[in-house]
């Protein structure tokens, strides 16, 4: 099989500046020097660029460096434009690889017709112990004319010498953006990832493959380990408050909701899964003012001054996905679920 061919990979921020040495570590380690890879960032810090510098001189790769930070979802584009084979998988930055995961992708989009495989995804470290998606599905039901969706991560939690083939199917609604591949024609087709959203990315993804008719397959062969327990490191504070920050929580879930006409658990997502999480890393990196003020103080007094240092990264993130157009109209949304679309809807 001719990678070099068939496949690029695109490595792009999750929350993280640090993590992405390891993990182009990994990656180099697992995959052949013909396959092309393109790591988008912004704005990272010094040290770590010296590093990626050094990577590059041993290892060659496209380096798309910005002078701010930048979302996944734009990350990701930038990315993929830069790329041309007929398949394109999306990492982020802080991913472990087992070998022949790359290997295993291709082979199941060659044999499938899939527009977009999913790899089994753990959850570490340690790395390929626990799983944390091994594909997924949607669950939608109608409440007062709008649609409420529900994601199922299919043997979340499960230690991975207990999975069964039978417990993951083999296609899947979801494919999680921890690592995915996706077929070019299917991206050139939907015109690209909504650079609005910074939540709810891979159900957006979901329902316009859904909208568009394309396969998505679970690849039980493909083993990758999302590093999210790894110790917080203090250069990565800046980004994770931007990455994190409510301006663009608040954007993107008013897109989804009005491109979708379906309804989120906002509150939840914004305010308990991002809010704290985004308060947590602040908390981490400041244990005695943890102690002292508690987390109420560090929302209150500490957390404000990460948010103002990268307001203005953040109002350039926001400007730029108001000039994103959306397709398709919501009124498509409420057909892929079997429910009655309203005469004259768009």
């Amino acid at each position: 099989m001719d990678l070099g061919r068939l496949v690029s990979v695109v490595v792009s921020p999750r929350e993280r500046f640090s993590s992405i040495v390891a993990s182009l570590e990994s990656l180099f380690a697992t995959v052949p020097e013909a396959v092309r890879v393109v790591v988008v960032e912004g704005a990272t810090p010094a040290s770590i660029r010296a590093r990626l510098a050094s990577m590059a001189a041993s290892r060659p790769f496209e380096w798309v460096s910005l002078e701010r930070m930048v979302i996944p979802s734009v990350a990701r584009n930038l990315g993929a434009a830069r790329t041309t084979t007929p398949y394109v998988v999306f990492a982020d930055n802080d991913i472990h690889y087992e070998p022949l995961w790359l290997e295993a992708l291709v082979e199941n989009a060659e044999s499938s017709g899939a527009g977009a495989v999913a790899p089994l995804i753990c959850i570490g470290p340690p790395r390929a112990t626990t799983i944390h998606h091994a594909g997924g599905a949607f669950e939608a039901t109608e409440s007062d004319g709008r649609i409420v969706l529900g994601e199922v991560h299919h043997l979340s939690g499960v230690p991975i010498g207990e999975f069964r083939g039978e417990a993951a199917p083999a296609r899947t609604d979801v494919c999680e953006f921890h690592c995915c591949l996706v077929r070019r024609r299917l991206l050139d087709a939907m015109g690209g990832f909504d650079e609005r959203l910074i939540t709810r990315e891979q159900m957006d993804f979901g329902l316009r493959c859904k909208a568009l008719g394309a396969k998505l397959t679970f690849e039980r062969k493909s083993v990758v380990t999302y590093m999210a327990f790894e110790p917080f490191d203090a250069r990565d504070l800046t980004y994770h408050v931007f990455r994190w920050a409510d301006a663009l929580v608040v954007q993107s879930l008013d897109a989804f909701e009005t491109t979708w006409n379906m309804r989120l658990d906002r509150d939840y997502i914004r305010f308990t899964w991002i809010g704290r999480h985004r308060s947590r890393a602040v908390a981490t990196r400041h244990p005695i003012w943890r102690r002292v003020i508690g987390r109420r103080g560090i929302d209150r007094w500490l957390t404000p001054r990460y948010e103002a240092s990268v307001e203005a990264d953040v109002e350039a993130a926001r400007v730029r996905a108001e000039s994103f157009t959306p397709s398709p109209s919501p009124a498509t949304a409420r057909a892929l679920f079997g429910l009655p679309v309203a005469d004259g809807a768009a």
